[in-house]
């Protein structure tokens, strides 16, 4: 293999946000805003990636270890003493064998498993799609979305092979670098949904509303806004439970739902 390489971010050149593909026009363009990292992608690179050897041997032991042969072994063996052509040839045959899948799993389920062993057979093998995923991620700087797009496979996928790759390297002793600004970082499960809380203008107002209230302001003149503010809430809020209450009291007409004796429904 060259040892010749050049950095891509040296020579990147950002597209203009108007251009005939995307549909931006000028107009459109005054408003919009980008944003930028503090770091270049390149920060992200880690330093095994872009040394040929190190990374041949990632690659090779992460088929080792997709083809099974490590799970009686915790120490990774010698990458030296092992056939780059028969785990290749191993690692693709169980690929596009392919594995069980119960019937009724999610539909997404089945659909990557046919994506992943399209991917191998476009690529002509399973270390192939894994050099050209680090190829494409580290050495020409694209992003998990645009590395999918080009080798038919998924942006999840290409995240989820490249973590292991950088797991096999620390395990090798090799330089990984920094991870990322996210990694590390504790994801919050997200909570049940709940009700909003009201945005309160007068809690004492608030927990005396009554509908015999809203009736007699609403009578005295005042608008839906002002009513909902005298019963405690802020401008702009609460303005939907006054109209609630003043449909049970029947002086405002029964909500009508969508494609029921309107226009809507024509």
């Amino acid at each position: 293999m060259s040892s010749l390489h050049f950095d891509q971010h040296q020579f990147e050149r950002r597209s203009a946000p108007v251009n005939g593909k995307n549909g931006i026009s000028f107009d459109d363009a005054k408003f919009m805003q980008t944003q930028r990292h503090k770091s270049k992608p390149a920060a992200w690179v880690p330093p095994f990636a872009m040394n040929d050897s190190q990374l041949q041997k990632v690659l090779l032991l992460r088929a080792w270890l997709y083809v099974g042969r490590g799970r009686s072994r915790r120490r990774l063996p010698d990458p030296d003493s092992i056939s780059r052509e028969e785990i290749n040839r191993a690692a693709t045959t169980k690929a596009l064998r392919g594995y069980t899948i119960r019937p009724d799993a999610p539909a997404i389920q089945h659909q990557a498993h046919a994506i992943h062993q399209a991917a191998i057979r476009r690529a002509g093998g399973f270390l192939q799609l894994l050099a050209a995923i680090a190829f494409r991620s580290w050495r020409l700087g694209m992003d998990s979305v645009e590395v999918a797009e080009t080798l038919g496979t998924t942006p999840q996928a290409v995240r989820v092979y490249l973590w292991r790759f950088r797991d096999i390297a620390k395990r090798l002793g090799f330089e990984v670098g920094r991870a990322g600004h996210t990694a590390g970082m504790t994801r919050k499960k997200p909570s049940t949904c709940r009700r909003r809380k009201p945005l309160l203008h007068n809690r004492l107002l608030l927990k005396k509303f009554s509908r015999a209230r809203v009736v007699e302001l609403h009578t005295s003149g005042l608008r839906i806004p002002d009513i909902a503010v005298q019963m405690g809430y802020q401008r702009g809020h609460g303005k939907n439970r006054v109209r609630a209450h003043l449909r049970a009291a029947g002086i405002l007409p029964p909500k009508e739902k969508p494609g029921h004796g309107g226009p809507a429904g024509v």
